[in-house]
């Protein structure tokens, strides 16, 4: 389903307990590319904890390495626009305040080693280099040949050396990540299995979180309600309270059959906030994550041939698009000031052109979607409640100061008709959905062959999409109070 993963699971209290550090790769961060406050926060969180965060020094080269190659690029294509601008006359603005890759490397890795008192940066040990070296002219595991070359020394090093500062003992550290190669170097060394957790599981790994009172999910949600409208650069708002992760394949959204080519997809504003579940605290750290459903403008660029073999350019956007991230909530003087990607990865789907394979599948589609309105998951059994509604059921809600009745029924054709109406004292509101069979979706020489029953809504949103994802962003928007300044969220 799109509202949810595989929920990750706690470590055993004996490991957390002999735990000693939390050791980062470069395959822990997405792409290989340093994420600076994701490994600064993460620093705060051992602290606190009383564990230690490690990087072995070549994974601190490699991350400073991986910068400076983006530097390069950026150096490329500002340089070949500056020439452009410079002929055309006009002024071209100033380049990068780094004068090298050495400025670059140095840069990154003083950053790194400044971060806090409990990031250790482990300085790579003569013998540990030297059996890293033989590791690789011997292709000993974890080295390998990629396209006919020897490689695996820096991963044997930064394994070898991660596992001598733990005395020999692989239970004192939990890695970063889900390398396989891992697993088959201490298997060839003769080790433990060591414990590996993707950066998007490490909190609920290592710590027993709770459920925040409706206090805190209330002022999480009124604080991402006033970001809607704000502009994203770079997957984030410019004055940096929402950082969103890196979306995979983005360009995969796009249908546009009469371009030659697709580019320069991005996200380039929050339309609307559809809502969130799986929040939890942690009481330790005073970090609080949510799973959050954002539905952005995504915009791009394409070019095509014409009959004429002259290239055109050609900008559109996508619709219908739901970027869903788990985010992390910064505190401030019990002040909600910033939502950043716990893992810098997020995850975009279509919605606008969705469609099932029967009314009843459509149906469960919506319940699903449901239970992502704001409150619903800190009430017990709401969830599972909504979730077991059958058609022709019906269910009554109790969200603050507002009742949600949701009420549905079977129709002549085979779907279903059903009306959600939200009230509080003095108003009501309320919008209609039903789900359809949609012949077009279903040629006539293949009947079956594709999903084609289809869920609209009339409720009136400024998203544009009326499907069960737009009844759910119509009902946040009715629900959250708008303000004008996340600042005002106090907890």
């Amino acid at each position: 389903m799109a509202t949810s993963d595989a929920q990750p699971r706690l470590l055993p209290q004996p490991v957390r307990e002999k735990l000693r550090s939390i050791v980062f790769d470069t395959n822990s961060f997405p792409n290989g590319g340093l994420r600076l406050s994701t490994l600064k926060e993460w620093e705060r969180r051992a602290r606190l904890a009383g564990l230690e965060i490690w990087l072995p020094e070549p994974v601190v080269w490699e991350l400073a390495e991986h910068a400076a190659t983006t530097w390069d690029e950026y150096q490329a294509i500002t340089n070949k626009a500056g020439k452009a601008l410079s002929h055309a006359g006009l002024e071209v603005p100033t380049g990068s305040p780094y004068g090298s890759r050495d400025e670059v490397i140095q840069e990154v890795e003083g950053k790194i080693r400044s971060l806090g008192t409990a990031l250790r940066v482990l300085q790579l040990d003569g013998d540990v280099a030297v059996e890293a070296l033989k590791d690789q002219v011997l292709q000993r595991a974890p080295a390998k040949p990629r396209d006919g070359v020897k490689t695996g020394a820096s991963d044997s090093a930064w394994l070898r050396q991660v596992l001598k500062t733990a005395g020999d003992d692989p239970d004192q550290f939990v890695i970063v990540g889900s390398d396989r190669d891992v697993y088959k170097a201490f298997e060839a060394w003769k080790r433990g299995k060591p414990w590996m957790v993707p950066l998007r599981d490490l909190q609920e790994a290592l710590f027993v979180l709770d459920e925040p009172d409706d206090s805190v999910v209330q002022k999480i949600a009124t604080f991402l309600r006033s970001l809607v409208g704000s502009p994203l650069k770079a997957g984030g708002t410019p004055d940096g309270r929402l950082v969103l992760g890196e979306v995979k394949d983005l360009a995969g959204l796009v249908d546009d059959w009469q371009s030659d080519r697709i580019h320069d997809v991005s996200l380039v504003q929050l339309e609307a906030f559809a809502g969130f579940n799986q929040v939890k605290i942690n009481r330790l750290t005073g970090v609080v994550t949510a799973q959050v459903f954002l539905c952005p403008t995504v915009a791009y660029t394409s070019w095509s041939l014409d009959a004429e073999g002259e290239a055109r350019t050609h900008s559109g956007a996508v619709p219908g698009i739901v970027v869903r991230d788990v985010l992390s909530f910064t505190l401030e003087n019990g002040a909600v000031v910033k939502a950043e990607s716990e893992s810098g990865e997020a995850v975009a789907f279509g919605v606008d052109d969705g469609a099932s394979a029967g009314p009843e599948e459509a149906f469960n589609e919506l319940l699903d979607v449901l239970t992502l309105i704001p409150g619903v998951e800190s009430k017990p059994g709401l969830s599972d409640a909504i979730t077991e509604l059958e058609v022709g059921g019906e269910l009554t809600v109790f969200l603050d100061n507002h009742t949600l009745a949701f009420t549905s029924e079977e129709d002549h054709d085979g779907g279903w008709r059903a009306t959600v109406d939200l009230s509080k004292t003095g108003s009501s509101k309320s919008i209609e959905l039903n789900c359809a069979w949609d012949a077009t979706r279903n040629p006539y020489e293949m009947p079956d062959l594709f999903p084609d029953w289809v869920v609209y809504t009339d409720a009136n949103v400024a998203w544009g999409v009326l499907s069960e994802w737009g009844a759910l962003v119509w009902i946040t928007e009715n629900l959250v109070p708008e303000e004008d300044s996340p600042a005002t969220s106090t907890l």
